[in-house]
């Protein structure tokens, strides 16, 4: 993202129509660089990585509001669709996107640009198809062009460098936003899963092997990147209506596959050797702004036990809501539940402030796996909670559980 940095004149964001730079503090950006280098005698290197970049102010300058961003102050005329900086003690063009031919920006680090010409793209981001706009520019033996997206803002960026047998070249994308208004805010985002695979699941002696693959979109394994931010395991014994939970471990990360991630973990037999099977599942978190939760297996747990080292992809005997899926949402999402026994279940979605919102379920359910879809078109975007109350019909057991769910327009 250092090269992006060279083009701080073409960043930020705004809501209104045909806003191609939208502004407002707490606007966050995470994009996606893949850099290609070569120097004379030695390989060719590839890189690919992560930049996440934020308007953190804002501030009055001729009475005029400008956004703090990249370590410059911008603003944005929406009528005029031009962009301005502060370029010392006056207000300085940098890119009007109106134009259609060459132009010459006024701003400071810009006079160096020669060549510069508007151009245009057809593109999809986030599902969403729209014509960009931006331009091309030359100085000296380097060359690059940035477009922008209606809006979102900046949304790719190339450069190319050739100096004497050396080459360098960088493409960058973005791949999640967050854009605010003073009333709520988007989240755009392709809400990729992992995509979690076992290669081993062995108990051996006191220690259970547990490696997995976990790849992801962005993920890649020719630049030793992952996308995957941490995969950790959850877990507990059980024996009857005793539980014993393990704290949350983190799986250990093969850089030599960006893939892989491994856990040994060591096994307390004296639970396994009195009755007791390990009930546990892995749940991976990637790197978004804000992060997707995967989780295998998707509903209930994996179990071991000291007799039997065969997989059993099975679920726990107590009542269990899972977190919603996808979350993040807009506006449908799925909510799973599991019910040990015949029970009197009561689904209940609530806003921030504990009003009801929508009841989802509210009747018996035999024992099972069931699923529920909540439809949160017509609510504003926002903090919601879902509420599981349960009660067995012959009195034994009781349960009650919340799982938190956002929902972004």
């Amino acid at each position: 993202m250092k090269k992006l940095l060279l083009f701080l004149f073409v960043c930020v964001i705004s809501i209104d129509a045909q806003n191609y730079v939208p502004l407002h503090v707490g606007n966050t950006y995470q994009y996606l660089t893949r850099e290609i280098s070569a120097t004379s005698g030695y390989p060719t290197s590839y890189r690919l990585y992560l930049d996440q970049v934020e308007i953190t102010k804002d501030t009055l300058f001729n009475n005029v509001k400008y956004f703090w961003f990249s370590n410059k102050w911008i603003r944005y005329d929406s009528a005029a669709q031009k962009m301005y900086s502060i370029c010392g003690d006056s207000d300085a063009l940098l890119f009007d996107f109106n134009g259609s031919g060459p132009f010459t920006p006024s701003g400071c680090l810009i006079s160096q640009y020669t060549n510069i010409q508007y151009n245009g793209a057809n593109s999809n981001y986030f599902g969403q198809q729209m014509v960009l706009k931006g331009f091309t520019y030359s100085w000296d033996w380097r060359h690059g062009d940035s477009y922008w997206g209606e809006g979102i803002g900046l949304v790719e960026t190339w450069y190319n460098s050739e100096y004497f047998g050396d080459s360098y070249s960088s493409k960058t994308n973005l791949i999640e936003a967050i854009l605010h208004s003073d009333s709520s805010f988007i989240h755009k985002t392709y809400n990729y899963p992992a995509q979690i695979q076992v290669l081993q699941n062995n108990l051996g002696g006191n220690q259970l092997s547990f490696y997995l693959s976990v790849n992801h979109q962005f993920t890649d394994t020719t630049a030793h990147f992952t996308y995957i931010d941490k995969v950790y395991l959850n877990g507990f014994y059980k024996k009857d209506n005793d539980i014993i939970p393990i704290d949350s471990l983190i799986f250990s990360y093969q850089r030599t596959d960006a893939r892989l991630f491994k856990m040994d973990l060591p096994l307390d037999t004296f639970y396994l050797n009195n009755g007791y099977t390990l009930y546990y599942k892995a749940i991976a978190k990637d790197k978004g702004l804000i992060p997707v939760y995967t989780s295998y297996p998707d509903t209930g747990y994996l179990s071991k036990t000291i007799l039997s080292v065969n997989d059993k992809k099975e679920l726990v005997t107590n009542f269990n809501l899972s977190q919603n899926y996808p979350n993040p949402f807009n506006p449908t999402t799925t909510i799973n539940y599991y019910v040990p026994s015949e029970s009197k279940v009561n689904i209940t979605v609530y806003n921030a402030l504990g009003s009801k919102v929508k009841e989802l379920v509210s009747e018996n359910k035999a024992q099972g796996n069931y699923e529920v879809k909540f439809d949160g078109a017509g609510l504003a975007s926002g903090v919601y909670f879902v509420t599981l109350k349960a009660a067995s019909v012959d009195g034994k057991q009781s349960f009650v559980s919340s799982k938190k769910m956002i929902l972004m327009k």
